[in-house]
């Protein structure tokens, strides 16, 4: 019985790799249905992030994912083309606090960011667990970790 395992396991290994070698088509973009986003810049402008805790978490997660982060304010002028991230946390209740994180992530169309632009992904998350802490920082954390699961890997292209 545990070679039947092994040799299937080795069998969808060699049909995987064979669909890859065919179809020119990156491991990544056959994983949990995500595409890769193939961008000239893969910049992305972010808002202030508060609690300062998720904005290092956010930054370092869209870094992973390809994703070249800038900071701006109300105002400021940005690269038509490039993405915006838009985020909002709240923690709700008594004692255990749950953790509600919602992530959107823009196309630009203009060189403020506005309600025009192109909605690339919209995601939220809710965690009432682990109760470690009453202020719930570990389950922001990880609300946000599962949202970033999500978002489409980004590579320049040229």
């Amino acid at each position: 019985m545990h070679v039947r395992k092994i040799l299937v396991s080795f069998i969808s290994l060699l049909f995987l790799s064979n669909v890859i070698a065919q179809n020119k088509v990156t491991p990544i973009e056959m994983l949990g249905g995500l595409t890769l986003i193939e961008h000239k810049t893969c910049n992305i402008y972010y808002e202030k992030v508060s609690p300062k805790y998720l904005s290092s978490d956010l930054k370092k997660m869209l870094n992973e994912k390809g994703y070249q982060l800038s900071q701006y304010k109300k105002g400021d002028r940005l690269e038509p083309g490039d993405f915006r991230i838009v985020t909002k946390h709240r923690l709700e209740g008594s004692g255990y606090k749950k953790c509600f994180f919602e992530m959107a992530i823009y196309r630009l169309i203009s060189k403020y960011p506005n309600e025009k632009d192109h909605l690339v992904m919209r995601k939220s998350s809710t965690r009432k667990f682990p109760r470690q802490t009453f202020e719930g920082k570990e389950r922001c954390k990880l609300a946000l970790k599962d949202m970033t699961y999500s978002i489409n890997p980004c590579n320049k292209i040229d």
